[in-house]
């Protein structure tokens, strides 16, 4: 093999979403958001409620 050949990449990537474009767009990666209020312990016992009271995560989300 001539040693020229080996400066030709031999994979191409031709895909069109890299992770190297999307890092900076996927959520996770971006921090929790700021909150402009605390919640507050009547919000947390009403969603423990209805998430214990919900058949399915369609009905939670109907309910919240």
């Amino acid at each position: 093999m001539n040693p020229k050949d080996f400066t030709k990449p031999y994979v191409f990537d031709r895909r069109r979403v890299t992770l190297e474009n999307t890092i900076n767009c996927i959520p996770m990666f971006g921090g929790r958001p700021k909150r402009d209020t605390v919640i507050g312990d009547d919000d947390i016992l009403n969603l423990q409620i209805a998430l214990n009271t919900s058949n399915s995560v369609t009905d939670f989300l109907k309910v919240v």
